[in-house]
């Protein structure tokens, strides 16, 4: 066969209608199958089974967005190609709009985990205190004092953050080590534990460890923001 007649190697792949049609095609089901990840990192993004950062959430959202472009790009018939940027810009749209669902419903899930452990937490202080003369658990080992009458379960908050984070995410506050119940004028404003950047076991310090978040809880067991520092001390 005359190479005239049929052309070159690289015409006969790339040249022809059903080349350029199964490049459009491949091209195409890559883009989708992109997409579908992109969409299930937006969707997962805070539970514990797949824990991306903000920079990835956001990159999969540019994503989304220009993918029905890129389609139609690697299309060169548009009008034959038109099923493919519908198809993503639906794929796309239904990505954010079950992502923005999921994300809401586990932040309202994580927000109720965290008052139910912070509330355990102060009560079980509080229990403490009744049996060591009024006084609060040391702050250097408060996780060790109280653990006959919590969970670790209920010491482990990390897993309530959004992202979610290994480790324990709560501190006590340092300025109420060992005060006694007694002395202290009012419980209400008392803020004895907090949601924390520590990990670490026994975290305390006077809440310069605080989540953007400020959330704690006082001696009632009242789930409350932080307004502010209430100490100087580190």
């Amino acid at each position: 066969m005359r190479l005239n007649e049929r052309g070159s190697l690289f015409t006969g792949l790339l040249g022809s209608k059903s080349g350029r049609e199964r490049i459009r095609r491949a091209t195409f089901y890559v883009l989708y199958m992109l997409s579908t990840c992109a969409g299930m990192i937006m969707i997962t993004r805070d539970y514990a089974s797949l824990r991306v950062g903000v920079e990835v959430h956001a990159a999969s959202i540019l994503f989304l967005a220009i993918l029905p472009w890129l389609v139609v790009g690697a299309s060169w018939r548009v009008t034959k190609g038109l099923h493919g940027p519908f198809l993503a810009t639906l794929i796309g749209f239904g990505c954010l709009i079950v992502g923005r669902v999921f994300l809401s419903a586990n932040a309202a899930k994580n927000a109720g985990a965290q008052y139910k452990k912070l509330k355990s937490l102060s009560e079980a202080s509080v229990l403490y205190a009744g049996d060591h003369s009024e006084a609060l658990p040391p702050a250097n080992v408060w996780m060790d004092s109280i653990s006959n009458r919590v969970t670790e379960e209920d010491l482990s908050l990390g897993k309530n953050l959004m992202p979610a984070q290994d480790g324990y995410h709560v501190a006590m506050n340092s300025d109420l080590s060992q005060k006694s119940l007694e002395k202290l004028e009012s419980p209400d404003d008392s803020i004895l534990y907090f949601l924390s950047f520590k990990s670490e076991r026994n975290a305390n310090d006077a809440f310069h460890s605080i989540t953007e978040m400020r959330r704690g809880v006082n001696l009632l067991g009242s789930v409350r923001r932080v307004p502010e520092l209430t100490s100087s001390q580190p």
